[in-house]
């Protein structure tokens, strides 16, 4: 992952952080209830780590489960509906960056494996090994040339 879109998805998921974060804070009737800020915030955290160790693949899989749980939150009512799409942006965003990194990371990949099957690894020559001629039935040397000595004759 370049550090351009390394840098962008650990925005991302910070800020996205920060929104869980501050869910405590607010009106008496809260955009998103504490339990489920919680449960959140950990499967941000996973996704951050994914992210952080180069692991596009498994950063995709926690973020997949992420929005099963803010689904899973916003239909038992623990989420408003204007956190859940500020949230859903948010997870749209880094989607994007990590799909971007794990094609360039695929794309990296087979042209590494492409370059080492390119170049041919090179062989010694056999040393002392001369082939010889193929002889026929009769024990003489089989060079392809007519002696006039025939079956015909």
């Amino acid at each position: 992952m370049s550090r351009t879109a390394f840098r962008r998805v650990c925005a991302a998921v910070t800020g996205s952080l920060l929104v869980f974060s501050l869910a405590a804070c607010g009106p008496a009737e809260p955009e998103l209830g504490h339990d489920a800020a919680k449960r959140l915030q950990s499967r941000v955290l996973t996704v951050t780590d994914l992210a952080a160790a180069n692991d596009p693949a498994g950063a995709l899989v926690a973020l997949f489960e992420l929005e099963e749980q803010l689904e899973a939150a916003g239909a038992n009512g623990e989420v408003s509906f204007k956190r859940h799409q500020s949230i859903m942006t948010a997870i749209e965003a880094v989607r994007t960056d990590l799909l971007a990194a794990q094609s360039a990371a695929q794309a990296k990949a087979a042209a590494e494996a492409a370059a080492a099957s390119a170049s041919p690894t090179p062989t010694a020559p056999q040393e002392g090994k001369v082939e010889e001629p193929k002889k026929d039935e009769s024990g003489k040397d089989n060079k392809g040339g007519d002696d006039g000595k025939g079956k015909d004759d």
